[in-house]
């Protein structure tokens, strides 16, 4: 298994940076056979993934399976295992929602075919230092006066994945480190806009928007200032069913 860390130059807007690690995920992908993604759900990262397997023209034909929790995921794979089995499977920056990852060697192994290819990526921990002087999880406590959850609560570490896939031997395993340098207020709002629904809920109400509107603003003039620098760690990883 070859691992090691990539330093990567800020980027400018969120689209390049998923792209960047959407052509990570791909650049061992054979481009043959079935191919299964899996997102959790209303993760916009899975149109990318989608997008990068129709642009390269992959003898490959995509499905896709969401899921909110563990149970819905083993739902949802259990009707696939017996109507399709796939050469590979993508999951962009899903799976780390799952208190739980012990079942996903099962679920995997059952819907993939005999040495298929699992290509994943998850956010990491661990690799980037602090260097915001502010964070999003305090910037949000400050705004609301209440203990809240945040994006970073949810990364756990590399080895994590590894363990709770035995049946799998990992071929690759990357790291990568990035940010944005924000041209604007908009650009702040679409790299930040998964870690407000986690911070403040995804519910549409009124109260909730405003809520997030107000965070987003408080972390454009804290960027400004230079007292709020937005920094992205990414692990990138591919296994194959042993």
């Amino acid at each position: 298994m070859k691992t090691h860390t990539r330093d990567v130059v800020n980027f400018t807007t969120i689209d390049i940076a998923k792209r960047f690690v959407v052509e990570e995920m791909t650049s061992l992908f054979g481009g043959q056979g079935e191919t299964l993604i899996i997102s959790y759900e209303g993760e916009p990262y899975v149109e990318n993934v989608v997008k990068m397997l129709a642009e390269n023209e992959w003898a490959t034909t995509v499905t896709v399976v969401t899921f909110d929790s563990l149970a819905s995921l083993q739902a949802n794979l259990a009707k696939r295992e017996y109507q399709q089995r796939y050469q590979a499977i993508f999951i962009f920056n899903s799976l780390h929602r799952l208190t739980d990852l012990q079942p996903l060697d099962e679920c995997f192994k059952q819907v993939l075919q005999e040495k298929g290819k699992l290509h994943v990526s998850w956010p990491a921990s661990g690799v980037v230092p602090n260097t915001k002087r502010l964070s999003e999880k305090e910037i949000a406590e400050e705004l609301t006066g209440s203990a809240l959850q945040a994006f970073d609560d949810l990364r756990k570490d590399d080895h994590c994945y590894v363990q709770a896939l035995p049946s799998f031997q990992c071929q690759r395993m990357v790291k990568f480190d990035f940010g944005l340098a924000f041209q604007d207020i908009e650009g702040l709002k679409s790299w930040h806009k998964g870690g407000a629904d986690i911070l403040f809920g995804a519910d549409l109400t009124e109260d909730v928007q405003a809520l997030k509107e107000r965070y987003y603003l408080q972390l454009y003039r804290l960027y400004l200032r230079g007292q709020y620098q937005a920094r992205m760690a990414t692990t990138v990883a591919d296994f194959i069913l042993n």
